[in-house]
């Protein structure tokens, strides 16, 4: 009697520190949760952000898998992106726990209105529990029309090369929240680090693109392109002429 009475309290106290020692250690086997925002909360019709700023991931554990993709709220298919942590999905390292700048991708808008969408973190912290969990982040953007090209002011007078030129574009109304993306059009052989594009700043209504003239420039006068719209009609154009 007195011997099992011994094994019973043998047992109870076994049984009591096994579920001690598991509360213990779940929290180490737990995973942690990573946060997710939208940066950019302006854009812009028929514009790709692709490569561009438009979201933040913080991660407060060492991730050995880990992506991240987003619904954009359009009906358009989920879209993986890109940040700049280093790419560690699977393959045994992990990623230092941080801080990090996702990237746009190719999608692009359609319709101006606002749209509610979700930013999505795939996450497995290193030393946790098998399996890779799904955490959501959902957003409301606004996206906003193309502002029109009203002119394009180049200097009159010939340019010398290895010149500076000033062009100034003015919309025909203050860039909204996303800004105004001004596309631009040069002759290689004349400008050298020619910008693809040009934001205008929210709530400005002009920007200055800087065009550098080679120093072997052909002389005579060389034609510009504008646009904000990608239709031909709405192209502005400017002529600057190269002094002999």
């Amino acid at each position: 009697m007195i011997t099992s009475m011994i094994h019973k309290a043998m047992d109870s106290r076994a049984s009591v520190g096994l579920t001690l020692f598991l509360l213990c250690n779940c929290g180490a086997l737990a995973q942690v949760n990573p946060g997710g925002q939208m940066t950019r909360l302006g854009f812009e019709v028929g514009v790709s952000y692709e490569g561009e700023p438009i979201a933040q991931e913080k991660t407060v554990c060492n991730p050995d898998e880990w992506s991240r993709s987003i619904d954009w709220g359009d009906q358009t298919p989920e879209e993986t992106l890109k940040s700049s942590a280093v790419k560690t999905y699977g393959d045994g390292s992990a990623v230092p726990k941080g801080s990090y700048v996702i990237l746009g991708g190719k999608h692009q808008y359609n319709t101006a209105q606002q749209y509610k969408g979700t930013l999505y973190i795939r996450q497995h912290c290193l030393d946790t529990m098998p399996g890779t969990r799904k955490y959501a982040f959902p957003f409301t953007i606004e996206v906003f029309a193309r502002v029109p090209i009203q002119s394009v002011e180049a200097p009159a007078s010939p340019i010398r090369r290895g010149d500076t030129v000033g062009l100034i574009v003015k919309l025909e109304g203050p860039a909204p929240l996303s800004n105004t993306r001004v596309f631009l059009e040069a002759d290689k052989a004349v400008f050298s680090n020619i910008p693809q594009f040009k934001d205008v700043p929210a709530n400005a209504s002009e920007t200055t693109v800087l065009l550098p003239v080679r120093r072997n420039a052909p002389a005579g006068d060389s034609a510009l392109n504008f646009w904000t719209d990608p239709d031909p009609a709405a192209r502005k154009s400017a002529s600057i002429s190269i002094a002999p």
